[in-house]
């Protein structure tokens, strides 16, 4: 068959059903969106971080690293370089700083290196040889730049204000660096300059964190070991691209709960293409007899309806890669802030061909498996007009033994998902799909069940608009199960992926909430909201502040375990809570707690503690600046919200291992009856503001710490966002094309005698009779797959998410899609109400 000629049978059902078409498409391209935008936003965090770690390195392939911020002697350095395997080595200082110009901050990665880093590679060779080390002050990468609102190029130079490790110091920004310069460093938030002048800042002079080593060719094993015996347990030595390892361990959980939220949108949004596909099945079946009754052959008429599907699919997935593109040029998709913390990470989104070529090709093919319906009606001994020998309106039939068996069916799927979450969590999306194709099958029965209601109070006083929109809900059958389906599968999916959502950000919040309790006003690092810098002690001038009951030294920091970079806790044994009791999972919290004060003990996250082998009351390794050290695990909990796990121990235990007497937070302990705001404000004019420091209550951390929560889960809210919009537009589109389907039968009730208002009073009625049968099915298997999901966060990705029920939350998802819905068949119903007469003889 010509292609002209499928253009042409196309380009004429366009002209008749454009908004069903329009309908199908925003399922499809919704699906295609999120999956496409979710996937390239993951792997590009991976992508620029791998860019970000060998930009830096450049030819190196093994470092030194050191285990905590305060680094390790520059000495060192002259020792490996002395290796016979190494050819050449650079240290680097590197510190997490926060800059200032003006109103505008940003967090920085501030990195010092010198001249021999020519001989390696990377942002220091770029640097050596244009002779920039020279300069006094710091270069910005173009994101740091932008950031602060500075211009790009070397030309003007200015003054911003550089907080390191306890101290504000005005630093000269000898210009922003772009890609010419610096390659894909460019999209890094970092600050580079000589090693003596970052050293200067920080306050760690004849300190480095790093030494990149090049091997001599074929020889990287042997320089490795070479350094290994050299330095001992006390320093961290691994190939550069280890660094890379850590960080996908560090967004697992939060790409596991992406991809598996955008997994589950894209169902719902292709079971809303599919339940839009039973808007135009009616039509298409028509198309078909219609084709086949003028002679076209069974594979003639097949190959239009799947050529109009394949172009119908082809031009969603277009626009859905079209709109994921843009999602992904959202500040939302953006890599979380709070890995900045942990790893170089830069902000450039990275597209590869396949993504591209996957989503297209899913589109396309979910299009033609949903239209394919139809083409049961070419099965051998089938008449070619039996679509006109159904009852009620051509098409639209529904026998009652199938929407039976379509209720056994939405029972067992909903059976079986059940037990296969509870088996196997993995396979949670599955069974999260399961549930929404039930909640699809579910429809008919649940219909049914509002009609046989309707019909009671129908028979109660006989409302003549109520047995109208009874007898229209009847007579096309499959077109009321297509937009109760809509609704049913918006409200399944909305729910199910926005409490788990809710769920998670309150298991954030309850373990945050208690972690701040341990003091009513606390002292850190401007944007240190995981309190990992350190800085001198500023205790005793606190404690002689007027309303101070107390002041004690918090330490934390984070720490390679394995390959897990692990957030460590050192809380004064004083602290009204040790370890968050909402998080534990195995242990007791009162032993706990004691254990910790008393020292030598501390608790471990799931995850680390099943990679080290370590249960409860087990000897558990961990590898510190001062060599390893052995505890013994007096509970395990969550991962404390920060992904990789987290270690709390004994403030003293903390300081013995690290060596260090350098706090990196404060717990301040007003007296009873003064504000803690009011102490909080004289801790600040205390501190000063080249201290670098903050000073907050802990009702503003917990804050903070929710917003900082909040975008880390942007991705979760754009979905839900996302997926009830879709769901809203569709169902909008749905209720005007059934309007505009229907005007020939609305016209044969006007010339029967019914008024413009008593018409539109029987369509709206007609719509709360669907979307009551919708809701009703979305709600309960909406419940199930939320429980499902959260479940599913807990187990998988350590996040604290304990399930609870929002009725709120659900009210507002069934109003929303009500109100659309209720809108969008008010407005046009209305102006649909009063058809033109010739309508109901047919013609147009």
């Amino acid at each position: 068959m010509r292609a002209s000629v499928l253009a042409n049978l196309y380009r004429a059902r366009l002209q008749r059903h454009w908004l069903q078409e329009l309908l199908a498409a925003a399922g499809i391209a919704t699906g295609v969106a999120l999956v496409f935008a979710v996937l390239v936003a993951n792997a590009s965090i991976t992508a620029s971080a791998k860019e970000m770690v060998r930009g830096i390195a450049g030819k190196a392939d093994v470092q030194i690293s050191a285990r905590d911020s305060g680094g390790f002697s520059a000495a060192l350095v002259e020792r490996i370089r002395a290796i016979d395997a190494v050819d050449a080595a650079a240290p680097m200082l590197a510190q997490h700083a926060v800059l200032r110009n003006g109103t505008r901050t940003t967090a920085v990665d501030l990195v010092g290196i010198d001249e021999s880093f020519a001989e390696v590679g990377g942002i220091g060779s770029t640097l050596a040889l244009r002779g920039l080390l020279v300069l006094p002050g710091v270069y910005l990468a173009n994101a740091a730049g932008e950031a602060l609102g500075l211009p790009a190029g070397e030309g003007a130079a200015r003054d911003v204000a550089v907080a390191v490790r306890g101290h504000a110091r005005a630093t000269r920004v000898n210009g922003v660096l772009g890609e010419r310069e610096i390659g894909s460093l460019a999209n890094g938030r970092i600050a580079a300059g000589s090693l003596e002048r970052v050293q200067a800042l920080s306050g760690l002079d004849g300190r480095v964190t790093q030494i990149l080593v090049k091997s001599l060719p074929g020889r990287a094993p042997e320089s490795r070991a070479a350094i290994e015996r050299l330095v001992g347990d006390r320093l961290a030595v691994g190939a550069v691209d280890e660094e890379l390892r850590a960080l996908a361990l560090a967004t697992a959980p939060n790409d596991q709960a992406t991809v598996m939220f955008a997994a589950v949108a894209a169902v719902v949004g292709l079971l809303l293409t599919a339940t839009a596909m039973l808007l135009t099945v009616p039509s298409r079946r028509r198309e078909l007899a219609h084709l086949r009754i003028h002679g076209y052959g069974d594979g003639q008429a097949a190959l239009v309806a799947l050529s109009q599907a394949a172009a119908l699919g082809l031009v969603a997935s277009l626009a859905g890669v079209a709109a994921g593109y843009a999602l992904t040029r959202s500040a939302s998709l953006e890599p979380p802030a709070y890995l900045a913390f942990a790893f170089p990470i830069g902000t450039t989104m990275r597209f590869a061909w396949w993504a591209f070529a996957a989503a297209i090709a899913g589109g396309t093919v979910v299009a033609c498996l949903a239209a394919a319906q139809p083409l049961f009606d070419l099965r051998r001994g089938r008449p070619v007009n039996a679509v006109h020998r159904a009852g009620a309106q051509v098409g639209q039939r529904i026998e009652p033994a199938t929407r039976r068996w379509m209720a056994v069916a939405a029972v067992a799927l909903t059976a079986l998902a059940w037990g296969l979450a509870l088996v196997w969590s993995a396979a949670t999306m599955i069974a999260v799909g399961l549930l929404v194709v039930a909640t699809v099958l579910a429809v008919p029965a649940a219909l049914a069940v509002v009609l046989k209601v309707a019909e009671q109070v129908e028979r109660l006083d006989r409302p003549t608009v109520l047995a109208v929109a009874l007898g229209a809900v009847r007579a096309a059958n499959v077109r009321s199960l297509a937009l109760a389906a809509t609704c049913a599968v918006a409200v399944c999916g909305t729910l199910a992926i926005g409490g788990a959502r809710t769920n998670l950000l309150d298991g954030l919040s309850e373990d945050y909430a208690e972690y701040v309790s341990t003091a009513d006003v606390w002292v850190a690092h401007d944007g240190d909201d995981l309190a990992l810098q350190p800085f001198r002690s500023r205790a005793q001038e606190i404690a002689g502040l007027p309303g101070v009951a107390e002041v004690r030294e918090y330490y934390g920091g984070l720490l390679d375990v394995g390959e897990r970079r692990a957030w460590v806790i050192g809380r004064p044994a004083r602290d009204r809570v040790m370890v968050p009791p909402s998080q534990l999972i195995d242990g007791d919290a009162a032993s706990a707690t004691a254990r910790l004060r008393l020292g030598g003990w501390v608790t471990v996250s799931a995850a680390i503690a099943r990679q080290q082998g370590a249960g409860l009351g087990a000897v558990i390794e961990l590898p510190t600046p001062t060599g390893t050290r052995r505890y013994r695990v007096a509970a395990t909990t969550t991962n404390l919200g920060w992904g990789p796990g987290a270690i709390v121990m004994n403030a003293d235990d903390y300081a013995r291992a690290w060596a260090t007497s350098a706090p990196s937070a404060l717990e301040v302990d007003v007296e009873p009856g003064v504000p803690a705001a009011v102490v909080r404000d004289r801790v600040a004019r205390l501190l000063g503001p080249v201290s670098g420091l903050q000073a907050q209550t802990a009702a503003e951390r917990l804050d903070h710490a929710n917003a900082v929560a909040g975008a880390g889960l942007a991705r979760l809210r754009q979905i839900a966002a996302m997926l009830l919009l879709a769901a809203a537009i569709a169902i909008a589109i749905a209720m005007a094309a059934a309007i505009r389907e229907r005007r020939p039968q609305l016209a044969a009730v006007a010339i029967a005698g019914w008024s413009r208002f008593a018409i539109w009073r029987a369509l709206l009625l007609e719509t709360g009779l669907i979307l009551l049968a919708g809701c009703a099915a979305g709600l309960v298997t909406g419940t199930l797959g939320h429980l499902l999901l959260g479940r599913w966060l807990q187990e998988t990705t350590g996040y604290p998410a304990p399930w609870s029920w929002s009725p709120g939350q659900t009210a507002v998802a069934c109003a929303t899609i009500a109100l659309v819905a209720i809108a969008t068949t008010a407005i046009p119903g209305y102006l649909g109400s009063n058809p033109p007469p010739r309508l109901a003889l047919g013609k147009r």
